[in-house]
């Protein structure tokens, strides 16, 4: 069964998408702060106020979602992959709140292909 990223989750994507495209890292890298994945959520969807632990969350069930894309006929086969290949994230917890110090992801080929032709999933 597939899991496709809808809206929160679809806008992180595409927030990591832009992210990648500000700052180009190999391999489909992105290194930002919990502040800088938050600004660039909301710069999409201003009315979007994640907190820390919600983009926690979200990008723990970004690594799980994936699809699967069969072609039919002659040559066709079946190909699956993750939307985000590799997940690093430090974050602690103060008296108060969850806070996000640094996410490292890994955006796979086929996800920023994705991202390049504007298809992303969106909100």
């Amino acid at each position: 069964m597939d899991i496709l990223p809808c809206g929160d989750d679809a806008v992180v994507l595409r927030a990591l998408l832009d992210l990648h495209v500000r700052t180009p890292l190999p391999r489909g890298r992105v290194v930002c702060t919990g502040d800088e994945l938050r600004a660039a959520t909301s710069f999409l969807v201003p009315d979007l106020q994640l907190t820390d632990e919600q983009v926690y969350f979200t990008l723990k069930r970004l690594l799980a979602a994936m699809v699967t894309v069969t072609q039919h006929g002659p040559g066709g086969g079946t190909v699956m992959f993750n939307f985000i290949s590799d997940l690093e994230i430090d974050a602690h917890e103060t008296a108060d709140r969850f806070v996000l110090s640094r996410v490292t992801v890994s955006l796979p080929e086929r996800t920023l292909r994705l991202g390049r032709a504007g298809a992303a999933p969106q909100g």
